[in-house]
């Protein structure tokens, strides 16, 4: 799928973030926004998101697709989407690279610490 392809559906996923944010005060919305014009999209789009970025070696990313029952992403797209895949530079301050090569319970709770950390008090959402 190219860029221009997947704009459309960028678009629509953060307008439907910035929706559910507006009304009911938080959204979390999951998807591979493996490259910064992507995650950049989302954050302008949305105003107030934060961007967790989970990755790790492909043994263990391998490993976890291999015991997914009903997911649409191959195994065989694991190595395009590595080589797609661009880890957050300094300059993406709402960007939050977290490790997911541990158990998900821990990755889990890094997660939360990282937002929790790095959210301001709730405000209204555009």
């Amino acid at each position: 799928m190219s860029d221009e392809m997947r704009l459309p559906w960028l678009q629509i996923l953060a307008q439907a973030a910035r929706k559910a944010a507006r009304k009911q005060g938080c959204a979390v919305v999951s998807c591979s926004a493996l490259k910064q014009s992507y995650r950049d999209l989302l954050i302008s789009e949305t105003g107030r998101a934060r961007v967790v970025l989970l990755h790790g070696t492909r043994a263990a990313i391998l490993k976890r697709m291999a015991v997914r029952e009903n997911h649409y992403l191959p195994t065989s797209l694991l190595d395009s989407q590595l080589e797609t895949l661009e880890m957050p530079n300094p300059q993406e301050k709402k960007v939050f690279a977290v490790n997911a090569d541990s158990a998900s319970e821990k990755v889990f709770e890094l997660v939360q610490k990282t937002l929790k950390n790095t959210l301001a008090p709730p405000r209204q959402y555009p």
